[in-house]
């Protein structure tokens, strides 16, 4: 970005996870082009969160810009400390009202060659160059990122869920409800689905970045108030791919889901689910008569093998179905025979007291992370953590009280404990704890930090001061209300031992 185009400032880069980062993106215009007057030094913020949503909906509405981005500020690759900062200067930010695409369906970069679907949407092959693999099943029925629209096939029952979902006739329910003895599960694992994919690609384009491929189709679907706008993210450097879609909903209400199937070729895969920062691998962790059919996941989920496998961060849609099309299928166990995962983006199944339509904008969006190796439960919740933390967090530096104390070019105000061991929450010891109690404790200093242990070992957590010290630290109860014990803090270092899938709220003074 040049001298001509903003007056020079300097914006902070956030990363909030405890390991060293390197962003690039968007940052918003209003944390660089400042806005509102100085007695309101907060006003740029106010609209930096609806600046995604706006772009969403510019994708759907006519047609799309001749180039992306319309001009907005790009942050270059920048490495961020972990829980930490850097500053930037915004005349170091990139920009471009030019980026030129081309309709080439393969596109390479040093560690994949995607090739993308011209009739259907989605990508057809993906070659990843460091693990000399095959990522697309190709005898699979939808390619990955594949849209499909799945409905019951039968328009005239006049009561269509209840060939998904219906008890018996002369079933207790009561039995069912509160489980109080056997009972027959009411899933109708023959019901007959309707599943179609686009009828046609309206558009594909491939703009080159100085970020990598941003691929953008849109696909038209009969059932859908718009095409889907599918976009696919091609990073220069790194290992994940990020799937992006949007689309509209009609007003119908007849039961209807819509998906983006992901079929990875793997061989003999298992799949796995962040259940709350606790990951099951499915069938093998779950009580019997757990429901097989379908999850929802906290921030990821993952297919491997022995060899390998690809975790998907799911920072917004939760629901998952594995190997195929499985709701009410009743499955007896959670093990799979292929290595697709379906993003289960929309359904109006279930009998609720919710509308029986499911109208308006729809978002979804997947970060894939192919990786050697058989499933590791650290490196996972990693990459989920990544994708909720995705976009770079950045804000101006023109606010007063930023630089009073003068403040570093980049620092980390505290050094955190790293996967394994989680950092579940971090706030002010002087906020209400949010559940009405008397104390609140609004009289307490410094920081509560919640730590879980993900794994089934003993472990040893070590939080260190940064920008930010402490000379006091405590073992308190879970919502920081009462000291249990103090710890020792030596070199400005404070350990903790955590047993296995131990859950420990600290508070640092």
């Amino acid at each position: 970005m040049s001298d001509e185009d903003v007056e020079e400032t300097e914006v902070f880069v956030f990363n909030p996870l405890p390991w060293e980062r390197e962003f690039s993106g968007i940052v918003p215009h209003h944390a660089v082009s400042v806005r509102g007057v100085g007695g309101d030094p907060t006003a740029s913020r106010h609209f930096q969160d609806r600046e995604r949503n706006y772009r969403d909906v510019d994708t759907l509405a006519g047609d799309d810009p001749g180039s992306i981005y319309n001009g907005q500020p790009i942050l270059p690759p920048t490495s961020v400390p972990g829980y930490g900062y850097a500053t930037v200067s915004s005349t170091d930010l990139e920009t471009s009202d030019a980026w030129p695409f081309d309709e080439r369906a393969t596109v390479e970069t040093d560690r994949y060659e995607l090739t993308f679907d011209r009739e259907r949407g989605g990508i057809s092959s993906w070659y990843d160059h460091e693990l000399d693999c095959e990522w697309v099943d190709e005898n699979a029925d939808w390619p990955a990122a594949g849209f499909v629209h799945e409905r019951v096939a039968d328009d005239d029952h006049e009561r269509a869920r209840s060939l998904l979902f219906r008890y018996d006739e002369g079933h207790d329910w009561h039995i069912s409800v509160t489980g109080t003895g056997d009972a027959e599960r009411g899933f109708q694992s023959d019901w007959n689905a309707e599943r179609t994919g686009p009828e046609r690609v309206v558009r594909h384009r491939v703009y080159e970045t100085p970020l990598g491929y941003d691929v953008r189709q849109r696909l038209a679907h009969p059932a859908l108030e718009s095409d889907v706008a599918l976009r696919v993210l091609v990073p220069e450097r790194g290992e994940t791919v990020i799937v992006e879609a949007s689309w509209v909903m009609g007003q119908t209400t007849h039961p209807e889901a819509t998906y983006l199937a992901f079929p990875f070729e793997l061989a003999d895969p298992s799949a796995y689910v962040d259940v709350g920062d606790v990951a099951i691998e499915t069938g093998a962790d779950q009580l019997e008569g757990s429901v097989y059919d379908y999850y929802t996941a906290q921030r990821w989920v993952e297919v491997a093998n022995d060899d390998r496998g690809v975790t998907v961060g799911t920072p917004v849609n939760p629901m998952v179905q594995f190997g195929d099309f499985t709701f009410a299928e009743n499955a007896a166990d959670g093990a799979i025979d292929e290595g697709t995962v379906l993003g289960w983006v929309t359904n109006t199944y279930w009998e609720t007291n919710f509308r029986a339509s499911q109208p308006g904008l729809v978002r979804a969006r997947y970060h894939l992370s192919p990786h050697d190796g058989s499933f590791d439960e650290a490196a996972a919740h990693r990459r989920g953590l990544e994708a909720e933390f995705a976009e770079p967090l950045v804000q101006s530096m023109e606010e007063p009280a930023v630089d009073d104390p003068p403040l570093e070019a980049e620092t980390s105000l505290l050094s955190l404990p790293k996967p394994p061991v989680l950092v579940q929450q971090l706030r002010p010891a002087n906020e209400d704890d949010g559940i009405l109690h008397p104390g609140g404790g609004r009289d307490r200093d410094g920081v509560l930090l919640t730590l879980h242990n993900a794994t089934d070992g003993s472990r040893d957590a070590t939080v260190g001061a940064g920008t930010v010290s402490f000379d006091q630290a405590f073992r308190v109860s879970y919502l920081g209300g009462k000291e249990l014990e103090e710890l020792p803090i030596e070199n400005e270092r404070v350990t903790v031992a955590l047993e296995g899938r131990e859950t420990a709220v600290l508070h640092l003074k």
